[in-house]
């Protein structure tokens, strides 16, 4: 009898160990942090494509590649709406998250790609650590 009893407290501390392990491994997010996070992951797939786009734009341009006539203007007519979505959408997400700076930086047209590409980047690092609960040296805090 004491054995049954025995193996029922052990069963009982490796589901509670097993219950602890799996809160630690999968932080519940909020809804409102979900969102933001879409809206942040959006932002930044967005401006890292036009900024690619941009740069093989400006590298054929300098260095005279000899592209076909039709490869620069499709160049020029994806990168251009994708500047363009960068410099509102990336407003937008600023002014939800009340992120004042970055905004300023985002609606002054020409630094609206690299200004949503960092943005984007710098909050999605605040969000993970506010999230695991890590410090500046990338430890977990003893919460």
């Amino acid at each position: 009898m004491a054995s049954r009893q025995q193996k029922q407290t052990y069963r009982q501390r490796v589901e509670e160990r097993q219950a602890r392990e799996r809160e630690l491994a999968d932080p519940v997010v909020e809804s409102e942090r979900k969102a933001e996070v879409k809206q942040i992951s959006v932002l930044f797939i967005v401006s890292a494509i036009t900024l690619v786009l941009f740069l093989i734009f400006a590298l054929a341009r300098i260095f005279n590649v000899g592209l076909p006539v039709v490869v620069p203007w499709m160049l020029v007519f994806s990168f251009g709406p994708g500047w363009i979505v960068c410099w509102v959408y990336g407003t937008y997400v600023t002014i939800r998250a009340r992120r004042w700076y970055w905004m300023a930086l985002i609606v002054f047209f020409p630094a609206s790609i690299p200004g949503s590409l960092m943005y984007a980047w710098t909050r999605r690092m605040e969000i993970e650590d506010e999230v695991l609960g890590t410090n500046d040296s990338g430890r977990r805090s003893s919460r």
